[in-house]
Protein backbone atom coordinates (compact mmCIF):
# COMPACT_ATOMS: atom_id res chain seq x y z
CA UNK A 1 0.00 0.00 0.00
CA UNK A 2 1.49 3.31 -1.28
CA UNK A 3 -0.03 4.94 2.10
CA UNK A 4 2.54 3.60 4.16
CA UNK A 5 5.12 6.10 2.12
CA UNK A 6 2.77 8.72 4.61
CA UNK A 7 1.95 7.09 7.93
CA UNK A 8 1.47 3.91 7.37
CA UNK A 9 -0.04 0.79 5.20
CA UNK A 10 -4.21 0.46 4.99
CA UNK A 11 -5.21 -3.24 6.56
CA UNK A 12 -6.99 -4.01 3.08
CA UNK A 13 -7.53 -7.73 4.61
CA UNK A 14 -9.43 -6.49 7.40
CA UNK A 15 -11.39 -4.09 5.17
CA UNK A 16 -11.89 -7.07 2.95
CA UNK A 17 -13.00 -9.23 5.71
CA UNK A 18 -15.47 -6.59 7.38
CA UNK A 19 -17.04 -6.41 3.69
CA UNK A 20 -17.29 -9.70 3.10
CA UNK A 21 -18.99 -10.43 6.62
CA UNK A 22 -21.49 -7.42 6.45
CA UNK A 23 -22.04 -6.78 3.01
CA UNK A 24 -24.65 -8.14 0.61
CA UNK A 25 -24.51 -8.21 -2.66
CA UNK A 26 -27.11 -6.31 -4.56
CA UNK A 27 -26.72 -7.71 -8.26
CA UNK A 28 -29.39 -9.81 -9.89
CA UNK A 29 -29.22 -11.60 -12.96
CA UNK A 30 -29.73 -9.79 -16.07
CA UNK A 31 -32.19 -10.88 -18.74
CA UNK A 32 -31.08 -13.75 -20.66
CA UNK A 33 -28.73 -13.46 -23.37
CA UNK A 34 -29.58 -16.56 -25.22
CA UNK A 35 -25.31 -17.50 -24.14
CA UNK A 36 -24.11 -20.43 -22.48
CA UNK A 37 -20.65 -20.85 -20.90
CA UNK A 38 -19.29 -23.55 -19.10
CA UNK A 39 -16.36 -23.16 -16.69
CA UNK A 40 -14.22 -26.09 -15.35
CA UNK A 41 -13.39 -25.47 -11.97
CA UNK A 42 -14.68 -23.81 -8.98
CA UNK A 43 -12.25 -22.25 -7.34
CA UNK A 44 -12.07 -18.13 -6.67
CA UNK A 45 -11.23 -17.30 -10.59
CA UNK A 46 -14.33 -20.14 -11.76
CA UNK A 47 -16.62 -18.50 -9.68
CA UNK A 48 -15.82 -14.92 -10.05
CA UNK A 49 -16.50 -15.49 -13.97
CA UNK A 50 -19.86 -17.33 -13.37
CA UNK A 51 -21.08 -14.45 -10.98
CA UNK A 52 -19.81 -11.78 -13.57
CA UNK A 53 -21.51 -13.78 -16.22
CA UNK A 54 -25.14 -14.60 -14.95
CA UNK A 55 -24.79 -10.52 -13.48
CA UNK A 56 -24.83 -10.52 -17.58
CA UNK A 57 -27.65 -12.72 -18.46
CA UNK A 58 -25.31 -15.73 -19.37
CA UNK A 59 -26.03 -19.06 -18.38
CA UNK A 60 -23.69 -20.65 -16.78
CA UNK A 61 -22.47 -24.22 -15.64
CA UNK A 62 -19.33 -25.47 -13.45
CA UNK A 63 -17.55 -28.41 -13.77
CA UNK A 64 -15.88 -29.29 -10.62
CA UNK A 65 -14.14 -32.32 -10.03
CA UNK A 66 -14.06 -32.38 -6.52
CA UNK A 67 -17.16 -33.13 -4.48
CA UNK A 68 -17.71 -29.65 -3.27
CA UNK A 69 -17.34 -26.49 -4.63
CA UNK A 70 -14.89 -23.85 -3.54
CA UNK A 71 -11.60 -24.82 -4.48
CA UNK A 72 -9.11 -23.44 -2.47
CA UNK A 73 -11.28 -21.63 -0.74
CA UNK A 74 -13.08 -24.95 1.01
CA UNK A 75 -9.88 -25.39 2.12
CA UNK A 76 -8.39 -22.38 3.59
CA UNK A 77 -7.97 -22.09 7.35
CA UNK A 78 -11.30 -20.65 8.69
CA UNK A 79 -9.15 -18.45 10.71
CA UNK A 80 -8.53 -16.67 7.44
CA UNK A 81 -11.56 -17.71 5.74
CA UNK A 82 -14.92 -19.14 7.48
CA UNK A 83 -16.48 -21.86 5.88
CA UNK A 84 -20.06 -20.03 6.07
CA UNK A 85 -18.48 -17.21 4.34
CA UNK A 86 -17.87 -19.44 1.55
CA UNK A 87 -20.93 -21.28 1.33
CA UNK A 88 -22.96 -17.89 1.67
CA UNK A 89 -20.87 -16.40 -1.50
CA UNK A 90 -21.38 -20.00 -3.74
CA UNK A 91 -24.91 -19.67 -2.60
CA UNK A 92 -25.33 -16.35 -3.65
CA UNK A 93 -24.02 -17.66 -7.28
CA UNK A 94 -26.59 -20.51 -7.60
CA UNK A 95 -29.39 -17.87 -6.87
CA UNK A 96 -28.46 -15.90 -9.86
CA UNK A 97 -29.08 -19.23 -11.51
CA UNK A 98 -25.09 -20.32 -12.25
CA UNK A 99 -25.98 -24.46 -12.02
CA UNK A 100 -22.57 -26.15 -10.23
CA UNK A 101 -21.96 -29.80 -10.59
CA UNK A 102 -19.31 -31.43 -8.22
CA UNK A 103 -17.94 -34.93 -9.18
CA UNK A 104 -17.85 -34.16 -12.62
CA UNK A 105 -15.68 -37.01 -14.45
CA UNK A 106 -15.15 -37.15 -17.86
CA UNK A 107 -14.01 -34.82 -21.04
CA UNK A 108 -13.59 -31.35 -20.04
CA UNK A 109 -11.68 -30.59 -23.09
CA UNK A 110 -12.83 -27.04 -24.32
CA UNK A 111 -13.14 -28.69 -27.67
CA UNK A 112 -15.94 -31.37 -26.31
CA UNK A 113 -17.62 -28.71 -24.53
CA UNK A 114 -18.02 -26.68 -27.53
CA UNK A 115 -19.55 -30.02 -29.42
CA UNK A 116 -21.51 -30.23 -26.45
CA UNK A 117 -23.29 -27.06 -27.03
CA UNK A 118 -21.68 -24.12 -25.33
CA UNK A 119 -20.96 -21.09 -26.68
CA UNK A 120 -17.54 -20.68 -24.99
CA UNK A 121 -15.37 -22.33 -21.92
CA UNK A 122 -13.57 -20.86 -19.22
CA UNK A 123 -10.76 -22.63 -17.93
CA UNK A 124 -10.12 -21.81 -14.31
CA UNK A 125 -9.05 -25.38 -13.15
CA UNK A 126 -6.19 -23.58 -10.53
CA UNK A 127 -3.90 -25.12 -8.12
CA UNK A 128 -5.44 -28.64 -8.60
CA UNK A 129 -2.42 -31.08 -7.07
CA UNK A 130 0.48 -30.29 -4.89
CA UNK A 131 3.96 -29.24 -5.87
CA UNK A 132 5.72 -31.32 -4.06
CA UNK A 133 9.58 -31.46 -4.32
CA UNK A 134 11.53 -34.44 -5.65
CA UNK A 135 13.36 -35.15 -2.64
CA UNK A 136 14.43 -38.94 -1.20
CA UNK A 137 11.28 -40.06 1.48
CA UNK A 138 8.53 -37.54 -0.42
CA UNK A 139 6.32 -40.50 -0.91
CA UNK A 140 6.75 -41.91 2.88
CA UNK A 141 4.15 -42.45 4.83
CA UNK A 142 3.66 -39.46 7.33
CA UNK A 143 4.45 -37.15 4.43
CA UNK A 144 2.01 -34.84 3.26
CA UNK A 145 1.72 -32.02 1.04
CA UNK A 146 0.17 -28.71 1.63
CA UNK A 147 -3.22 -29.15 -0.36
CA UNK A 148 -3.63 -32.40 1.08
CA UNK A 149 -3.04 -31.69 4.34
CA UNK A 150 -5.09 -28.32 4.30
CA UNK A 151 -8.34 -30.39 2.45
CA UNK A 152 -7.86 -33.39 5.64
CA UNK A 153 -7.61 -30.46 8.14
CA UNK A 154 -10.93 -28.62 6.56
CA UNK A 155 -12.77 -31.89 6.30
CA UNK A 156 -12.09 -32.30 9.78
CA UNK A 157 -9.72 -35.31 9.28
CA UNK A 158 -6.50 -33.89 10.51
CA UNK A 159 -3.89 -36.21 10.24
CA UNK A 160 -1.67 -37.88 13.49
CA UNK A 161 1.42 -35.60 12.57
CA UNK A 162 3.26 -37.38 15.53
CA UNK A 163 5.41 -35.16 18.29
CA UNK A 164 7.60 -33.21 15.94
CA UNK A 165 6.05 -32.31 12.76
CA UNK A 166 8.51 -30.45 10.36
CA UNK A 167 7.32 -27.84 7.24
CA UNK A 168 9.63 -27.91 4.40
CA UNK A 169 9.02 -25.13 2.79
CA UNK A 170 6.69 -21.74 3.58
Amino acid sequence: CTRNAYDEPVAIRRLKRYAAERGQCALGAAAPSGRRVAIVGSGPSGLAAAYFLATSGVEVTVLERKDRPGGMLAIAPAFRLPETIVREDIDRIETLGVTIECDVDGDHAPGALLSAGFDAVYVACGFSEDALPAIDGIEAEGVFGALDLLDRVARGAPPALGDHPVVIGG
